[in-house]
């Protein structure tokens, strides 16, 4: 029984392994979280840049921070070539392997052939070192950024919004101010007569969603039509029942509750995943050296 609690845990941790990080989120939400991408490689690329140099407009960073986190950023990249490059000299022999644990699972084998199981222990370790020593430096470098980074500098990050074309106001820094926007679409509804609206309720809300697509920053999404549809509609009802001095005590937390249901929103990220995304990847290094040829 212990035999096969091991096999077990060694097939579970091989699938970690190998199946795709997006599949492993996804499969823990239990609504749609974003919409398929259907822009290029250039253009993601493009628009990627442009949220780091955002960004940079809003940390102002020293010369000297952007010497230190250019260097941080390469050593990382540095040690991420050598971890690949290393794991690429035996990752089809872990394909290998699986493709034969595979076969003996599909024909139903309790106990995998045990040269087997030793040798996908043996490469899971050396994966676990590369692993361990990558990430190591990732970490070791967004502390050291972290620390360089003034007061100031530490709240702009925290408070980024990553935008193409970004809207700053005194609490959002990258994105749209709130939910403000849509406390227009409630106070409207409300002048329209009941008759009038039981005959143009749909309509209306209609025009409000096309309004609203309009008009969204590039950084927001809505849901898909029918979902957007069913929470407008559900809250103007609501509001249309309320008088006056109800109305404006609970318009604005109303507002916030339906712009939670209605717009897409990005996985809320850390400073430290933050500092990784924006600062130390790949992509952001380029974007780096130019800011600090113009300081």
């Amino acid at each position: 029984m212990r035999s096969k609690a091991v096999v077990f845990s060694l097939l579970v941790i091989y699938a970690l392994i190998f199946i795709p990080p997006a599949y492993s989120q996804e499969s823990r939400n239990d609504k749609i979280k974003h919409i398929p991408d259907i822009r290029d490689a250039q253009t993601r690329s493009l628009e990627e840049e442009i949220i780091v140099i955002n960004l940079l407009n809003n940390l102002d960073l020293t010369r000297d921070q952007l010497e230190f986190i250019i260097r941080q950023a390469r050593e990382i990249e540095g040690t991420r070539s050598q971890v690949y490059a290393e794991f690429s000299r035996y990752s089809s022999q872990m394909r290998a392997i699986g493709r034969k644990i595979k076969r003996q699972v599909e024909a139903k084998r309790v106990y995998p052939d045990k040269e087997l199981v030793d040798a996908c222990i043996q490469k899971i370790r050396r994966s676990n070192v590369l692993f361990f020593r990558l990430n190591g430096r990732i970490k070791e470098g967004i502390a050291a950024v972290e620390e360089r980074l003034k007061d100031f500098q530490l709240v702009a990050l925290d408070k980024y919004i990553p935008c193409i074309i970004p809207i700053v106001t005194d609490t959002f820094i990258g994105g749209v101010d709130g939910a403000m926007y849509l406390v227009p679409i409630f106070a409207s509804a409300r002048m329209i007569p009941a008759a009038r609206y039981a005959d143009e309720k749909y309509g209306y809300i209609a025009a409000k969603i096309e309004e609203l697509q309009d008009n969204m920053p590039t950084c927001k999404k809505l849901y898909p039509d029918d979902i957007v549809r069913e929470e407008i509609s559900r809250a103007i009802d609501s509001v249309r029942q309320m008088d006056d001095v109800e109305f404006k005590l609970k318009v604005n937390s109303l507002a916030e509750e339906l712009n939670r249901k209605i717009v897409l929103d990005e996985p809320e990220l850390s400073r430290q995943e933050r500092i990784q995304k924006y600062l130390l990847s790949r992509k952001s290094i380029p974007v780096l050296e130019k800011r600090l040829k113009n300081k």
